[in-house]
């Protein structure tokens, strides 16, 4: 009789894994970790690496280890959208509120410019900490922050671009801490890193082997395209905990499968649980709405005119020992050639992370809306969000001052008085801002 190919896989590998079934039953059942299940049948798979379908035949499980729930790998992580969609569902959560503003440090000893103000009696970080992911929203974030902050005279904040890990130690007492990030489609996220360090800053021509070059080999934990093995850029740079290099994936090995899912899984799981709220680059506005509704503050709180307004075509750079610069921005594309790559196994493969990641972060801010703010009430606020930056829109975005002039001029001392920090482009525009909302009663 005849059958499919994957049948036929399937009767060799359960003929080929006959003489440790027992033994792999026997320790499932004894609730014996994943890693050790692994390890044990190393000696029986080819090229070390236990592939998807051994992982099937042995029921090989990811889940809550506190629910004592177990949720089935049984789906292939790597090819399969629909996978990584089913998957996201069982990690994703709801933020909760956090409307009492224990967050915002503002006692009178407290200053932006002290390291530790931002730090209790036993060394732990409190007050607003961004985790600026690079590359994903990142200036967007960091002028909501300080937006934030500075509306309601929060002094403790931490906007720059730091790993997560190094927040591992925050204090959670009486709420003195909110901790939140962004995330962004893995791909739209290393395309852009692509073009900004690699092409804009490096003035290369944006040709396919420089773009697939970068985004094979770029590995460097601010400017890279993907991370050592360890599930993605974005999972190593949002993680709470540093992940072993080469745990997730080795492209020496099989560049095409996740060497563990079940721990990729748990690292997701347990990151986006360690997050007070993460918004999604390409949701930003409902991210941000969302984000106002669960601290209780305005949404005028949240608006920030964006950095890439049409006309602002370099951004400030300071060379070593050398003046400041405008160096032109050249506008990311994707060619059919990087697509395809984008699309492989290959990449997919690498960042499984990140696209986990990324769709439990979508599925909460969706599971947020609907069982913690509620349809109606987040409609609503959505409705004057939108109406307010039609406003700003028309009346401040086209007469805001960057650090750069359109003709690639330096001009700081114009950005200090209309951004936040005259060296970034964070919060551009907001005196403006601020003189329409209070016009508008916000």
């Amino acid at each position: 009789m005849g059958g499919s190919a994957a049948s036929i896989r399937t009767k060799r590998t359960r003929w080929s894994f006959s003489s440790t079934t027992c033994l792999a039953v026997v320790l499932l059942s004894l609730a014996i970790s994943s890693s050790f299940l692994t390890v044990l049948l190393l000696p029986f798979v080819p090229n070390g690496v236990v592939s998807q379908d051994v992982f099937r035949l042995f029921n090989y499980s990811a889940g809550s280890a506190a629910s004592g729930r177990q949720e089935s790998l049984s789906c292939h992580p790597t090819h399969s959208e629909n996978c990584v969609r089913h998957l996201s569902s069982k990690i994703k959560r709801a933020y909760p509120k956090r409307m009492d503003r224990a967050w915002c440090i503002n006692q009178e000893n407290l200053t932006v410019s002290s390291e530790s103000a931002f730090v209790d009696s036993e060394g732990r970080y409190r007050g607003i900490l961004l985790v600026k992911n690079p590359k994903a929203a990142s200036s967007t974030s960091a002028g909501v922050a300080i937006r934030i902050s500075r509306r309601f005279n929060c002094q403790a904040i931490q906007w720059q671009h730091r790993m997560a890990y190094l927040y591992s130690n925050r204090s959670t007492v009486n709420g003195a801490s909110f901790m939140f990030s962004t995330i962004r489609d893995p791909g739209a996220r290393a395309v852009s890193s692509v073009f900004f360090h690699l092409i804009s800053r490096s003035n290369n021509e944006p040709t396919d082997d420089i773009i697939l070059n970068y985004l094979r080999t770029r590995t460097d934990k601010h400017y890279g395209s993907r991370s050592n093995g360890q599930g993605g850029f974005q999972l190593r740079y949002l993680a709470m905990e540093e992940i072993p290099e080469f745990s997730a994936w080795n492209g020496t090995i099989d560049p095409t499968r996740v060497l563990n899912p079940h721990q990729v899984y748990q690292n997701v799981q347990h990151t986006i649980n360690e997050y007070d709220f993460i918004l999604v680059t390409e949701r930003m506005d409902e991210s941000l709405v969302c984000l106002a509704l669960l601290l209780g503050i305005d949404v005028g709180s949240v608006i920030v005119t964006s950095s890439k307004v049409a006309g602002k075509n370099y951004h400030l750079g300071k060379p070593a020992g050398k003046p400041l610069i405008c160096v032109p921005t050249v506008r990311s594309f994707v060619s059919p050639a990087v697509h395809s790559y984008l699309q492989s196994d290959e990449w997919r493969a690498a960042n499984f992370g990140d696209y986990l990641l990324y769709q439990a972060a979508n599925a909460s801010l969706d599971y947020t809306i609907e069982n913690v703010i509620g349809r109606e009430s987040f409609e609503s606020t959505f409705s004057e969000y939108k109406r307010l930056k039609s406003l700003e829109a028309k009346e401040c975005a086209p007469h805001v001052k960057f650090p750069c002039t359109n003709d690639g001029e330096p001009q700081p001392a114009v950005a200090k008085t209309n951004c936040y920090l005259r060296m970034y482009d964070f919060g551009c525009g907001y005196p403006c801002l601020d003189q329409l909302l209070e016009k508008e009663g916000v």
